[in-house]
């Protein structure tokens, strides 16, 4: 029938649609999958007559991507004749592909290995041929399979001029031979690993570097910090250890507006000596344009939780002359918060745990009220706050962060206590189902918004970093 339609006289306006068109909303209709089943598309569809097959071929965006499972057991599917097929279909458009064992927790727990070793390395000989088109990669690999992944990994960066994304999470790689040469495409890089950076002799900047994801310990992160000068996101999850060394010359990351940072011992560590050296990696960076900040202070140690010294924070802040804006903040303790927070200013946006309501209710009196208005001695906390985002606490076996509703109304009761005179607009963002139980009282300036909606009305205002959350 679709050949029919192809080849017969135009007489109605859907025979006028370009082939480029046609290609568009083919490819749009496809369900989004990166399996790629026998009896599900783009394979099946490919099939179906020589019409739509010869669309479906010649869609490159179709082929481009693809996750790459070895399972326990039985292989989901036949890898190598897909790969070969789909290869060279995507064409221009560059091939994509993600690279993960299941499940990962049985492999390290017993080391038994249930899957033909000799196919997985015909499948990583494919990938590594065609590495000239390679665009965006993610490799999640147990230290059983290490050969296989510095394997992969070894046609970095020499073979991969188009690669523009890189993921990896593996115990052990000898990953600063990524950085040998440079990349002139590549901009967003993530990496999980305890292994050590070693240098090569030449410093390849990672000039167009955007975005950078990276749970290693402190030396590897300033190694790359200081080699990404455009860099606009981070997300880092320092390993503090001992013997790390930092640079004597600050790394000025001009470019950064967005950080997402936490930090944990590598083994049992007193709390005094992590918070020097937490604060000693604070001092190293300079970030101007730093506008939104998510931190944690908690870490776990000796089968408790601790909490990291706010005092580098505020100090990278003041220092570098930040324009924050958005700033949410994980902590089991607030003890001193208010002060942490009086030097922010141009805060816009606090995102905080609910369990803050119920140590200090002063908090929030001053982040509504300004109880000197008629003099010029203001005291009200973050003067240009618009919006307070309230999270629960996450529990280990719960499917959600939890809030109590009589949190809520206790900032709702702090609204009310002072006259309207001196109270300011301030927007409360809860999760719906706190939303229905919450009333204002009349004339009050608070505004009560569920998450999602808030969410969804300030994407393009707020970076994701500090909106997106599993409990909105």
């Amino acid at each position: 029938m679709a050949e029919g339609l192809m080849t017969s006289k135009p007489t109605q306006a859907i025979h006028c649609i370009p082939p480029e068109l046609l290609a568009h909303i083919f490819f749009k209709s496809l369900p989004e999958s990166l399996h790629p089943g026998l009896n599900q598309a783009p394979l099946s569809v490919s099939s179906v007559c020589k019409a739509w097959r010869r669309i479906a071929i010649s869609t490159p965006s179709i082929w481009s991507n693809i996750r790459v499972e070895f399972n326990k057991g039985t292989m989901l599917f036949t890898y190598l004749s897909i790969l070969k097929s789909w290869i060279p279909r995507s064409s221009n458009r560059g091939f994509s592909f993600i690279l993960t064992w299941q499940p990962k927790s049985l492999l390290l727990r017993t080391g038994d290995f249930d899957v033909d070793l000799s196919e997985i390395g015909e499948v990583i000989d494919v990938l590594v041929e065609n590495c000239a088109v390679w665009r965006n990669i993610s490799v999640d690999a147990p230290e059983q399979v290490a050969n296989f992944t510095s394997r992969l990994l070894s046609v970095i960066p020499e073979g991969t001029p188009r690669i523009q994304q890189i993921s990896i999470s593996t115990p052990e790689f000898p990953f600063a031979k990524l950085f040998t040469s440079p990349i002139s495409l590549f901009m967003h890089l993530s990496i999980s690993t305890c292994a050590q950076f070693t240098p090569s002799g030449s410093y390849v900047p990672l000039e167009n570097l955007t975005t950078l994801s990276l749970q290693v310990n402190v030396f590897v992160a300033m190694e790359l910090l200081s080699r990404s000068p455009r860099l606009q996101q981070a997300t880092l999850e320092l390993i503090l250890c001992v013997g790390d060394t930092y640079p004597v010359e600050p790394i000025a990351l001009s470019c950064l507006h967005a950080l997402k940072l936490g930090a944990a011992p590598q083994g049992r560590e007193d709390p005094e000596v992590l918070d020097l050296r937490f604060s000693r990696f604070l001092a190293c960076l300079q970030c101007p344009a730093l506008n939104t900040f998510h931190i944690s202070f908690d870490y776990f140690v000796n089968s408790r939780f601790e909490m990291l010294d706010r005092g580098g924070v505020v100090d990278l802040l003041v220092r570098s002359g930040s324009p924050l804006r958005e700033l949410w903040v994980h902590s089991r303790s607030f003890e001193s918060f208010q002060q942490f927070l009086e030097p922010l200013t141009s805060l816009k946006h606090l995102r905080i745990p609910n369990n803050i309501l119920k140590e200090n209710k002063e908090f929030f009196c001053r982040l509504i009220h300004d109880h000197y208005s008629s003099t010029n001695c203001h005291t009200q906390l973050c003067p240009n706050l618009e919006s307070l985002l309230i999270t629960g606490e996450r529990y280990i076996f719960a499917d959600r962060a939890k809030i109590d509703v009589m949190d809520i109304r206790s900032i709702v009761d702090a609204s009310a206590v002072e006259s309207p005179i001196d109270a300011r607009p301030l927007v409360l963002v809860v999760d719906s189902g706190i939303l229905e139980s919450v009333i204002l009282p009349p004339g009050s300036d608070l505004e009560i918004v569920d998450g999602k909606d808030w969410a969804a009305r300030r994407q393009d205002d707020l970076d994701e970093i500090f909106w997106c959350s599993d409990g909105f």
